[in-house]
């Protein structure tokens, strides 16, 4: 099969039938010329069949393209440094509005292909009142470059967020007054 970009530049390939579409990735930038790697960014590209503005999944053999000719768009790139990274912040602050405590551990996973699982668990607990509450917030979605500084890297994340909340209020061992038979 063959794979063009939208600039004419085009290369021809050659592979097993088994071969997945997200293999070839290295092999697709350095036929097209796209493999220079410029400020820790990796050039990445989305295929798709002529006509089509889907692109084709990473994990689909290439097989059924023989003697087709993709069309390849080139994507914004991915910062070499947050691909498989992933970034915690613990968060635990002692008596504050009559809670004793307040924890946190917040985590942010990045995948390379740009998907991301963000992940925040928190707990509050007063040992006086038997109170206990506990919060977990998680999302999925994917994540793209969206402004680059002076040493800095802007990303937007898309996705689905999802909470779970479980607590518990024990009763008091006070007996009211009213309540009793006399």
């Amino acid at each position: 099969f063959s794979v063009a970009l939208l600039s004419g530049k085009s290369c021809e390939l050659s592979c097993s039938a088994s071969t997945k579409i997200g293999e070839l990735r290295g092999t697709l930038l350095e036929a097209l010329e796209l493999d220079k790697e410029q400020d820790d960014f990796r050039p990445r590209l989305s295929l798709s069949l002529p006509g089509s503005s889907t692109a084709l999944e990473e994990a689909s053999s290439v097989g059924p393209l023989a003697g087709q000719t993709l069309q390849a768009v080139l994507l914004p790139p991915e910062p070499d440094w947050c691909r498989g990274m992933r970034f915690k912040k613990s968060y635990v602050h002692g008596r504050h509005c009559g809670k004793e405590e307040t924890s946190s551990d917040t985590y942010v996973d990045f995948s390379e292909g740009g998907t991301f699982r963000f992940l925040q668990k928190t707990h509050d607990h007063d040992a006086e009142c038997h109170f206990s509450e506990d919060c977990t917030t998680e999302a999925i979605g994917r994540w793209k470059v969206s402004g680059q500084g002076a040493g800095e890297v802007l990303l937007l994340l898309e996705g689905e967020e999802k909470s779970r909340t479980t607590g518990f209020h024990e009763a008091s061992d006070e007996v009211d007054a009213y309540d009793e038979d006399y």
